[in-house]
């Protein structure tokens, strides 16, 4: 198609501009850790997002910037800096994508607000974390945190953002789904986290999926659906 052959025309010209393919700079800057957060936004179907990248390489993250902000110019993009927090660059392009970045990390953002915060946190060695959150405390208790990736969901928040079930209805038009999955999703309501690991074996992927709650709570409605203890299953 005509859009992959922009793109692939797109791809050389920046590999020949760094002097590496992009497979190379992957490696050296994403070789450490990437965290990516989803904030639902009242009346809107659009949320907000932030990435943070800790870098591997940070001479890889120079040599960069050195080389893609010449591309951005001759595209015509309006790109703006100032700085934030200590030591911190912020780059604004076209006033609707965001940057913030240093030499261990980069933060990217399509809302400047959120960029600016989540500096902040990440400047501040006495900030609160996630990991101080109780939903995710238990999941990473649940689920374990030794993993490829991990998604972690604060049904709590959603919740609030879409008016108390996040977009599940409290009784399904398909029987057969109703019965499939209908104690599951009513479990996952009253869940205080959904979970999602990733991990790579040998030949396979391996994807699991997690909630937690307490079957007998869901009263005489939904608790058939589920298997008396100590025994497991649906």
């Amino acid at each position: 198609s005509q859009q992959y052959k922009q793109a692939q025309a797109g791809r050389a010209v920046l590999e020949k501009q760094l002097g590496m393919d992009l497979w190379t700079v992957g490696k050296k800057l994403l070789g450490n850790r990437i965290a990516v957060a989803v904030y639902p936004k009242p009346n809107s179907d659009q949320p907000d997002a932030v990435a943070i990248i800790q870098v591997k390489d940070a001479q890889t993250l120079v040599n960069l910037r050195k080389q893609v902000e010449p591309l951005l110019m001759l595209t015509g993009a309006k790109i703006e800096k100032s700085k934030i927090g200590d030591g911190v660059e912020l780059v604004a392009i076209n006033d609707s994508v965001f940057f913030g970045i240093n030499d261990k990390w980069i933060a990217a953002s399509s809302n400047r607000d959120l960029l600016t915060r989540t500096v902040g946190l990440l400047s501040d060695e006495e900030a609160t974390s996630l990991t101080e959150d109780d939903a995710y405390q238990l999941m990473s208790k649940k689920m374990g945190t030794e993993h490829l990736g991990r998604v972690f969901v604060n049904t709590g928040t959603l919740a609030e953002a879409t008016g108390g079930r996040f977009g599940l209805p409290e009784k399904m038009d398909n029987p057969l789904a109703s019965l499939l999955v209908g104690g599951i999703l009513e479990l996952a309501v009253h869940s205080p986290y959904a979970g999602l690991t990733l991990d790579v074996e040998e030949n396979q992927f391996v994807l699991s999926a997690g909630i937690d709650g307490d079957q007998s709570k869901l009263g005489e409605l939904f608790s058939p659906f589920f298997a008396s203890p100590p025994a497991t299953g649906t």
